[in-house]
């Protein structure tokens, strides 16, 4: 499994065409490959990258949002590669560790540092961790009750998912190309809030 951490050095570089595939970092940024890397091996297709960006920055946000330590304007997905989380290069998926940091420092007894050094094995350099308990009200209230509804709903999602594709795998060789297109617009965003879901019981 090829596995990497880099900084971005964007200076000088010309501003390129938007790319499913890849990226222009913003200046600074440390990026790693490490975990990601497993969930998402080798070199993604544009259709594979269609849905599983969105799914890994949809995961790491609403992980983190549902435990209580993001706030509802840091859940919300941008296209900006300034505020993303997760993001592709030359078609490898890739988290952006320094913004992990932040969040990780926004969880009540943990701090950025020591959650990156856990996850990815360094800390970007430079980075000064700067712990905060101003979520704490918000974590004590909302992750038991999140750990709980989810745990539930994972279990839930478990059997009809099964029956759903069943069903739908065993209609797909009388499908025609439309009926195709509709159940693959059906099944992303299925797949999106599942692996968000699942997620959120690993924080």
């Amino acid at each position: 499994m090829n596995t990497a951490h880099f900084r971005a050095d964007v200076s000088g570089v010309v501003a390129e065409p938007p790319n499913a595939l890849h990226i222009q970092s913003p200046p600074g940024a440390a990026w790693s490959t490490i975990n990601v890397a497993e969930a998402v091996p080798g070199v993604m297709t544009p259709l594979t990258a269609s849905a599983w960006g969105p799914a890994c920055e949809m995961c790491i946000r609403e992980s983190f949002y549902g435990i209580g330590a993001l706030n509802k304007q840091l859940r919300k997905i941008s296209s900006d590669p300034e505020t993303c989380v997760t993001a592709p290069f030359y078609g490898r998926m890739a988290a952006r560790v320094d913004f992990l940091c932040k969040i990780g420092d926004l969880v009540p007894g943990q701090n950025g540092g020591s959650i990156a050094r856990d996850v990815f094995g360094f800390v970007p350099p430079g980075y000064v961790s700067n712990p905060s308990y101003k979520r704490l009200p918000v974590v004590a209230t909302r992750y038991p009750r999140t750990l709980w509804s989810t745990t539930k709903l994972v279990r839930r999602q478990r059997v009809e998912t099964d029956r759903w594709w069943r069903r739908e795998i065993a209609a797909t060789p009388s499908m025609n190309l439309g009926q195709a297109q509709r159940l693959l617009k059906q099944a992303v965003p299925h797949f999106q809030r599942m692996i968000a879901d699942h997620s959120t019981l690993v924080v």
